[in-house]
């Protein structure tokens, strides 16, 4: 995730075409959070769904 948030972060030059309102660090920083805060939640979402799915397909069995 971090790979993918510094990726982002590059990506935010293109967008704001040299007007980074928090700077060049500013961008990379915010873009590793954003995307590893992304991933650890989907990491916890996913498993509490799929844990969830678990359950009611053996409930449906009984």
């Amino acid at each position: 995730m971090v790979v993918v948030g510094l990726l982002i972060g590059a990506l935010a030059g293109v967008i704001w075409k040299d007007n980074r309102p928090i700077g060049v660090r500013g961008d990379y920083i915010a873009a590793v959070i954003a995307a590893v805060e992304t991933g650890l939640l989907r990491l916890v979402c996913d498993s509490r769904d799929g844990f969830q799915r678990y359950s009611e397909v053996h409930r449906h069995c009984d």
